[in-house]
Formats: C-alpha cells, structure tokens, sequence
C-alpha cells in the first residue's frame, strides 16, 4: 500500500543517500530523526543544503554528510532538539508517530483544529498536532474501534513516506507561506507573501530589512532602503534616508522602483517622480507617460507607452532602440527584455555583465556586476561575475527572479524563494558562539574559543572558514585567507594562497596578521617576518625587535610595534599611510590607506587617508579599510570614517575588544558574546526562503574552484580587467613603425595574412559565442623614436619588455580613430623586423577612457622581406585580455628541450593556444616532425570563458563514475569534459581529443582523452595546468592522450578509456581509495 508513495518521493531524489543497499529502502524499518530531516528538507527547499562547519547541537557531529540537514530542520523551527543545556537533536532516536505529526504540522504550516478524537492522544504533548495532521486528512489513526492514533508507536520508512506524500498531494503552502514576488537589494532581500505582507532578510545596519505591517501589493529593495506599494496606492519605505531616498511624496502610484540613493515611482497618471539624491540628475525624470520605471545606483530609465527606452542621470552607453516589455538597471549597466523575448544589456561589460545571452526568456534582472535571465521554459540564467556564486542559479522551475549585489533570488512555481551566492558575513551575521578574541575578514570572521579551537563564520569561497583543528592562541581573518598561531607556537594557515599568503615560515611565533595578498608574524625572539605578495615592498620588514605587528584591511602596507614603543611601517606609500609619527605607543592598527596607533596615554593618533581620530582614552583600537573603531576606557565602542554600510555605527554597551574590516565591524562582550554592525548586522531569512547549495554528484559548480579576486588565474571568474568572452569583441588595429625598422609593405598585407586566423580561430573555439570584429586603422604610424628608445628591461625568457609604444600609437590615431568602438585595442609592428607579443603594457589612455592592449611582434628579428605569420602569436594574447593565462614556465629551466634520443630526437607538442607543453620521444613516431602543434583549445579554457554549458560539464564526486567524452572540437550534446575536485583549489580534467577541427591533420598524434591537473591557486607562468604525466620538465615516457584500454592513476584516482566508438570516448574515473 505504500509503493505509490516510495516511488514518488524517490523520484524526487528524496531518499539520496539514505538507502539500505543497492535499490532498497527497507519500507518496514523504524525512521531515525536524522533521516526525517533529510527527508522534509530536500521536500521543503527542493536543494540539499550547503555543508555546515559547525553544528547547533551537541551531539550532531558536522563532518557527518547529514548534519547540514539537521541545521536546515533546525532553521526552518520545524525541530527544537530533543534537550536543552546542551543542545542535543538525539540524530539515532526513532520518530514515532506524535513527534511525526508534529513534524509535519510544523513543516508545512497546517492550520489548527478541533481534536479528531482519537481515544489515546488526550494530554498527550503532540494532541494538537496530530489534531491538524487529522484534518488535513494526513491520517486516519491506527485503529477505528475505538478510533486510536498509537501515537508512540515508531514510525516506519513506509509510513512516513505515504504521510508526506499524502502532505506534498493536499496541503499547499498556505497564503502567509507563500511568496508571491521578490525584490534584492545591495545585500538583502524582500518578499511579497500572498496575504500581502513584506518579509525582508539579509544585512540590516539601516533597517532595510525591517519592513512596516499592513498589507501591500510591490516591493522593492533597494542599496539601504526598501518601498512597498499599499493597496490604496500610497508608497511606504523603510531603511537608511541619508538623502531623502524613504520620503516617499503622496499620492497614488502604480509601481516603485528603488537604487543607492534615490527612489522613482509611477503614477496613476504614467508620470515618473524620483526622490533622494539628484546627482547627475538621477531624480529629474523626463516628461510624458511610461509604463514602467527601474533605477540602478547612478541613473535611471523608463519604458515609454510605445514601449522606447528612455533614461536619465550618468549615462550608460549604447541604449538600444526598439520595443521593449521590462527593463532593469544597475550600478553600471542594464538590460531590457524585448517584446519577442530576446535580452538587450548595454553599459559596463568588463566581466560580461552586460554581454546578452541568445534565446526567449520571461524576465530580466540586473546586479551590481551580474544579470539573471528567466527563460521561457522556467529555469534561470545568469552571466557576469560570479565571485560569491551569484550566477549560479539551482535548477529548478521559477517564475521571477532578481539580482543584488553579489547574490540573486528566484521565486520557484511553489511559492517559495530561493536565494543564491552572498557568502559573506552580510548573509551570516554575528556568531552565536562565546569567544575569547575575534577577528574581521573581508567575508568571514574568525575567533578563539575558550578550549583554544577556532571557530570561522561568514564565506567560505576560498575555504578562508575551514579551520583546522587543535588548539591555538591567536587568530587572524584577512581577505580570503586566515591564520593561526598553535599552542606549540607554529603557525597554520588556510584560505586562498595565490601569492603564497598561507605559506608560513617554520619557526616559533606569538603572533600573526593577515592582509589582502600577504601575511606577517611575530616570532618569540621578537622579530617580524612577513610572506605572500610583496609588490610594494609589504615584505620588506624593517630591522630591529617589535612587540606586535598589524597588516593592512584591503591594502599593501604593514606596522608594526617596536620594543620601544615607536611604530614602524612598510610597504605601499601612496597616502601616507607608512609615514608613521615619533612617540611611543601601545597598539597599532592598519586599514587600507591608513593607519591608527594608541598612545601610552591612551590617546589615538592616525595617519594617511584618514587622520581623523575621536578625542578621549582609550584601551584598543581596529583599523578596517576606510574606518576605524576603538574600545573607550568605559568599555564603549567608538567608530569613525567611512559609514556607507553602517560600518562606524557602533551599538552600546561595554566591549573588551573590537575588529573591524571592509565593511562591517564586531565588537567581544566581557562574557564571550559578539555582536557585529555594518553589512554583518542580519536579519534572518524567514520561513519559505531557501539557501540554494550545491546538490549532486554532477553539479559543475563544486569543480569551479575560485581564483584570486582580480587576477588572472585557471580558476573562477576572470578576471574584471578582462574584455567580453561572448557577444561581439571589436578590436581596433594599429599599424606601427620605427624609422630604424620601417615597414616594407602594406598594412592591408600584414591585416590579410593574419588577422582571418584570429577571428576564425577564436570564433570557431567559442563554438559562435564570440563574434570578433576588427577595426584596423590602415596606415603605418611612424612613432617619434627609434625601437631602442622604447625598451627598457626584459619580459619573459629575456626578451625585451616594449613600454610607451602602444600609448603613443594611441595619440597619433586618436583623431582619426574612435577608441569607443572598440573593447581592445592591438597594437602591430611590421613582422618583417619583429616577432613575438605581449600583453605587459595592459592599458592606454586615450580621449574615449582606457582601453585593454595586446601588443604583436614586439622584439627584433630578422624576418622574410615580405614578412611573416603571426595570427597564432595574435591570437595566444587577445586570450589573454579575454582573461586565460600563460600555461608555459615563465622559468625556462622547468620545461628544458630533452636531450636527442638514441633514435632521432624528440616531439614537442603544445595543446592549445596557451601553450600547455609536453615533450615526447620520436621513436615511436617515426616520419613525424620535431614539433607539432595542436591547436584546439583546452575544455577548461572554454569553460573559463564561458564557451561551454553546465549541461557540457560533468563534475565527477562519486567514488566510481562512467562518462562518454565528445571531442572538445565539436562535442555536439555529448559532454565535453569530465572534472574531479581535488581541493579547494585544484580539478582533476579530461576531455577527448579527435583529428578534428584544429586537431586535425598532424596536429594530433593520436586520438584518444587527455588529462591534465588544474591549480586555481598557481599564477601565471607557475604551471598552473599540468599534463597528467609531467614531473616538472614537460619530459613525457608516452604521448599523453589515452587510447582505448589504456590507463592512468592521478592524485587517487584511476582513469580508464574503456570505449571508443568513434564519436565519443567512454571514460570510468575510480577512486584508489575506495
């Protein structure tokens, strides 16, 4: 009697996991409390929930796969635990049949009712919710003569599985459930319940999030406010009003929209009025009569009743023309949806935020530097950045969808909403835990428990939050990485380590700091060693003996204490930050561009950006980026400088320490408690709304691994320097000359040979995502000086490294050449005197802005009078300015040309355009060249540039998997590449390689799958894609495709090509370690 309902709920996926054996769910066995969590959580949110790093309950251990479930229960207040003081959730005690109906009632909100008179539930602690569960006609009892419940008997995994279907079939989330619109602010979030209420959650330091009673019919969210629109059509708004942005005028209106600083609403009459700031005239709307109106951070647009797009305040460029059906703006750039469904973005599209996705879609929504897409089959898109996971919508069906800074929100067809990216303290808030010291990162916070273990909270998309175990006496948050100093005095660290800020020296430390891009610690004999980045000389300790040591909140400069009192700083300059003052002192403490110290006399003296500093005595201080607070002789908080985000608005009470960051600060009570303000200050997420986590065994997002914010790396996302990836990439041409190194033929002869390759190349890579278009200037530009003149040092193995060149071709076009046509500009030396490229020079400045800069044929050689090919060389750095880097040694010593076997030598192939190298012997390739190229570009650099689906993307988390390879040259439906996680930081790769498209020819020795390791965390020129294989010299035994029934085992891993039908590669990746 109960298959129907197994069948069902299995089909959802919501035994995952649980099962008893292969197949089985053993129906007649007693139902533990951690199996009914995982069951009504996946019910609820539809998703699995991210995994926790600490558990609310004593004996609910966090390493187990199920306890993020547990909290998730917790969350959603269907359980309280079985006990208090501790909190203990008894996760191996059966449910029976009262707390199940409790259970239920809680989870889906039943509403109350009389007793259904069963004869052995009066008194019973669960009477009245099993008299719900009865008038939902969730159950009839277990006996009718006399009409009995049994409600302590257990409950069994078949019972309980036609219980919930019989709730999933006839109870529908009631109207004060169910979200009927969404609206996301900067960094949080509102919605529209069907009773007409406003439930707001998210970062709260203005009360944007605490939304007035009564009942309305829209919502907006805007940076540190919120609008609602009333029935009667009057506009309420709630949250910051530094500018007028909440004094809403009277009247009636038919839609509000809401920015950073201002607020425009729709009258009844089609008539715009904006409030709140009115810089570059964001608040002065233009006459005549709109349909709708949408306001971003600086400006604001307004769809026209002939459905024209009309915008006003700074300007966005290239406002497209025609007929559209909604619109959406925001800090930067825009979106319209069309009337026949397409997405036109237009404005800012440095990370293809605005780079519009092909297809029909129901509505757009625009982020800080995101958009999201609701297509017409219900499922959600997002490009742009994706830095904290906001364009990675789950899947599931939707019917609206909106975007905030950096997380995004759908309203699912079942009335609840769903809520992505953010993972930052804005989403989590203060810590519930007592602490002994805390410290502010730029998402996360870190503390020191009274057992000496360190507790993490905030985001985790570098794994800054996965502490180590152990017991530790000091701690330090930075930007994406932390660190510790053990009981033993030995330092560990974890995090991000792309410029090696987690490497710590060995040796014997009381304490440590950590910044933005490097790390320093003070040793027990006094001195100070710092490790990581060192650019500006953050490195650079001075000598002598210090007390403590601080490095900078987001920027590149250190202080540190001396034994003596007085502080010394090293490091970035630029405002003065390093120049500390003469006196003695007993802390110091460095923000971005500033630094603060407190005196012997308690008093505060800063310097640099901000040398404001509050009068009276005080006993510790803490420097953010643009702010700073203080602890007061009394005990109370004093904050100054920067207040965007309620950062400096302190709360009362008495503290013993404070810690502040970018953009929120914390402050420690005397009895462990912490309490956070700025973006950290958060409301909870109500009822119905769903933290949307990776879920499945092929979900692409958990083989993404994140590179370092704004470098270039192999990881995720590109970089925000990088040109448009999709859409249409127009680079602008200059020809340049020398009058030592003249040009003996037509630019038109240079452009004909080799600009066809670029564009053919990369538009066949990206499978027609990207459209390139050249835009030559067809003349040769005679710079002022000789080539000498021009170079200065060397570049990568030796070469001479070109300055000053591009910026002055730039001036001799700029009154014949429109610089805003164009996304990158190339820069051409004649080929006949040179070779080579470079992307060294990044930038030109010319009268349209800053444009990207690639620069070819760069160095001297003495080439063919006619010139020679340089369309490969062209098309290797315009990937660069798309966001790729070098895959080759910058260190030519770690890829040496081997030593010429006994037999004729050896075969140097590089795959792809980036030159991922690998030497092979030639004595099992007889009559083949010295060097073969295969130019097909690697599937991961596709992925990176947004040139492959999730759906082409296998991301491979089981033990055992099987899956069939399409060749990366044409994959068709078929997966273009397989991916096992590694770390935080590193993927496992393989793709399948055919005698296709640029594999064609010799290129390819032999068909078969590649593999190769990637590491997120390695920068350019420090191997950060390793052919499976490599021991460090690209020195290879065999030639490193596999064929059918060939083998290799990787990193714990067994990689077997089991098939090859010719089209597709079947593929069986094993685990070694079971």
């Amino acid at each position: 009697m109960h298959e129907p309902a197994l069948n069902a709920l299995a089909s959802r996926g919501v035994f995952a996991g649980i099962e008893c054996g292969a197949g089985l769910i053993c129906p007649d066995e007693p139902l533990k409390r951690w199996e009914m969590a995982v069951w009504l959580v996946r019910v609820l949110d539809s998703t699995d929930p991210a995994p926790v790093i600490a558990s609310s309950f004593e004996d609910v251990d966090a390493d187990q796969w199920w306890a993020a479930f547990v909290e998730r229960f917790f969350a959603l207040k269907v359980t309280l635990g079985c006990a208090a003081e501790p909190a203990r959730f008894c996760p191996d005690r059966s449910v029976n049949r009262a707390e199940m109906a409790t259970f239920l009632e809680r989870a889906f909100d039943l509403p109350a009712a009389g007793p259904a008179g069963f004869a052995d539930t009066e008194g019973n602690f669960h009477a009245a919710n099993i008299d719900a569960l009865a008038a939902a006609r969730i159950t009839a009892g277990c006996a009718s003569e006399p009409r009995r419940y049994c409600p302590d008997q257990p409950v069994t995994r078949a019972e309980m599985a036609t219980f919930l279907a019989r709730a999933l079939g006839l109870v529908d989330l009631s109207a004060s459930m169910r979200f009927t619109a969404v609206a996301v602010g900067a960094n949080h979030s509102c919605g529209l319940r069907g009773d007409g209420s406003i439930d707001c959650w998210g970062s709260n330091p203005f009360g944007q999030a605490d939304p007035p009673a009564g009942r309305f019919t829209a919502v907006a969210a805007g940076a540190n406010h919120s609008c609602g629109l009333r029935g009667d059509g009057s506009i309420d708004c709630w949250g910051s009003n530094a500018f007028g942005q909440a004094n809403a005028p009277p009247g009636r209106f038919a839609a509000v929209a809401t920015g950073w600083g201002h607020t425009c609403g729709l009258r009844l009459d089609r008539s715009v009025d904006c409030w709140g700031v009115n810089w570059n005239s964001r608040a002065d709307p233009p006459g005549g009569q709109f349909t709708a109106v949408a306001v971003g951070d600086a400006s604001s647009c307004g769809l026209r009743i002939d459905r024209s797009i009309s915008c006003w305040g700074q300007s966005q460029d290239g406002v497209p023309a025609g007929r559209f059906d909604s619109i959406s703006v925001g800090r930067e750039h825009s979106c319209g949806l069309r009337i026949d469904g397409s997405i036109d973005c237009w404005g800012a599209n440095w990370i293809g935020q605005a780079a519009s996705p092909a297809g029909r879609f129901g509505a757009v929504a625009v982020g800080q530097s995101h958009s999201c897409g609701l297509r017409n089959n219900g499922t959600i898109m997002c490009w742009g950045s994706n830095w904290l996971g906001q364009a990675d919508p789950p899947p599931g069906q939707f019917i609206a969808v909106a975007a905030g800074d950096d997380h995004s929100c759908g309203l699912a067809s079942t009335g609840a909403m769903v809520c992505w990216g953010g993972d930052s303290m804005a989403r989590t808030g203060s810590p519930s835990e007592r602490l002994e010291a805390v410290d502010a990162g730029l998402y996360h916070l870190c503390g020191l428990r009274q057992d000496g273990s360190i507790a993490c909270t905030g985001g985790n998309s570098h794994g800054q939050s996965n502490a180590p175990g152990g017991r530790f006496t000091a701690v330090s948050a930075g930007e994406l990485a932390s660190c510790g100093v053990r009981a033993d005095a030995t330092v560990s660290c974890w995090g991000t380590d792309a410029h090696g800020e987690t490497f710590a020296p060995q040796g014997r430390f009381r304490a440590v700091a950590v910044g933005t891009l490097h790390s320093c610690g003070l040793r027990t004999d006094a001195s100070v060693v710092c490790w990581g980045d060192n650019t500006v000389g953050q490195l650079d300790v001075p000598e002598g003996r210090f007390d403590a040591v601080s490095v900078a909140t987001g920027g590149w400069h250190s202080c540190g204490l001396r034994t003596g009192g007085s502080v010394a700083c090293w490091g970035s300059n630029g405002s003065g930050q390093a120049d500390a003052p003469a006196g003695r002192f007993t802390a110091v403490a460095t923000g971005r561009r500033h630094s603060c110290g407190l005196r012997t006399n308690g008093t505060i003296t800063c310097w640099g950006s901000r040398s404001e500093a509050p009068e009276g005595r005080f006993q510790s201080l803490s420097a953010g980026a643009e702010h700073s607070c203080a602890v007061g002789a009394d005990g109370t908080v004093a904050c100054w400088g920067d207040n965007s985000t309620g950062q400096a608005n302190a709360p009362g009470g008495r503290f013993v320490a404070v810690t502040a960051d970018a953009d929120y600060s914390c402050g420690l009570r005397a009895d462990g408690a912490v309490a956070c303000w700025g973006l950290a200050k958060v409301a909870a997420p109500p009822r119905g709304v769903i933290a949307a986590a990776l879920s499945g065994s092929s979900n692409p997002r958990m083989c993404r691994p994140p590179g370092s914010r704004g470098a270039t790396t192999a990881g995720f996302p590109l970089p925000p320097s990088a040109v448009p990836s999709t859409g249409t990439l127009r680079v602008g041409v200059l020809f340049v000359d020398f009058s030592d190194a003249a040009a003996p033929f037509s630019t038109r002869h240079e452009a004909q040979r080799n600009l066809p390759f670029v564009e053919q190349y990369l538009e066949a890579s990206s499978y027609g995502r990207l459209d390139v278009e050249f835009v030559p200037l067809h003349r040769w530009l005679r710079v002022e000086h000789g080539y000498g003149h021009y170079v200065h040092g060397s570049s990568i193995g030796g070469q001479p490294l070109e300055t000053a060149v591009a910026a002055e071709a730039a001036s001799l076009a700029d009154p014949n050449f429109d610089f805003s046509r164009v996304d990158a500009l190339m820069v051409v030396h004649p080929s006949s005197h040179f070779g080579g490229g470079s992307t060294a020079q990044e930038y030109v400045s010319t009268r349209e802005g800053d444009i990207r800069t690639l620069l070819i044929n760069t160095f001297r050689v003495q080439g063919p009078s006619d010139g020679r090919e340089w369309g490969d060389i062209a098309a290797h750095e315009l990937l660069h300015n798309l966001g790729l880097l070098d895959l080759y040694p910058y260190d030519t010593s770690r890829h040496t040309t081997p030593q010429t076997g006994s037999r004729g030598g050896w075969i140097l192939t590089e795959f792809g355009p980036m030159r991922l190298r690998a030497y092979v012997s030639a004595d099992d390739w007889p009559g083949t060249g010295g060097y073969q190229e295969a130019l097909e570009m690697l599937a991961w650099s596709r992925w990176q540039l947004g040139w492959l689906d999730s759906g082409q993307i296998q991301c491979l988390t089981d033990t055992e998997a099987t899956v069939e390879l399409g060749p990366v040259a044409d994959p068709g439906n078929a997966t273009a590449m397989a991916a096992v996680p590694l770390s935080q930081t590193e993927v496992l790769v393989l793709e399948s390689r055919r005698g296709i498209g640029y594999d064609s020819g010799e290129a390819l020795l032999a068909e078969g799958v590649l593999v190769y390791t990637v590491d997120a965390a390695i920068s350019s020129g420090l191997l950060p894609i390793q052919v499976v294989g490599d021991t460090g010299n690209a020195h290879l035994d065999a030639y490193p495709i596999l064929t059918s029934g060939q083998k290799v085992t990787v990193r714990g891993y067994t990689i077997t090509v089991t098939a090859d039908d010719g089209d597709t590669h079947t593929v069986t990746v094993t685990s070694t370690s079971g």
